[in-house]
């Protein structure tokens, strides 16, 4: 049997949720990045490499692949969140794009804890 009843529009209200929940991942995440996995990979730098020539390029690479990452999952994220608000998926699918940068935070607060 056919799904016979008609489909329910998403209002501008859940538009409006999506791109607020959008804009917290990015301050999150932008955040996550600067204010603590930033300071955490210059201890762990520090702790494990010591005074080596390399900690500028190790550095600067790990920056790098994790800002990349970043990117990635933000530029992905609208998108991904906008079909959830069709699917009524919105929380749902935000809780998937936040866990990682959420981990990231706690992984990196550990680590200055420990090591700072």
């Amino acid at each position: 049997m056919a799904d016979t009843q008609p489909k329910e529009e998403p209002t501008w209200l859940a538009y409006l949720a999506c791109y607020a929940l959008y804009i917290v991942l990015i301050v999150v995440g932008a955040a996550t990045l600067f204010v603590v996995l930033r300071p955490a990979l210059l201890v762990l730098i520090d702790v494990l490499l010591g005074n080596s020539r390399a900690n500028r390029i190790v550095y600067l690479g790990a920056i790098t692949l994790l800002g990349l990452g970043l990117f990635i999952l933000v530029m992905a994220g609208e998108p991904y969140l906008r079909n959830g608000v069709e699917r009524h998926q919105l929380l749902r699918r935000f809780i998937r794009l936040a866990a990682p940068v959420v981990v990231a935070a706690v992984l990196g607060l550990l680590v200055l804890a420990i090591a700072g």
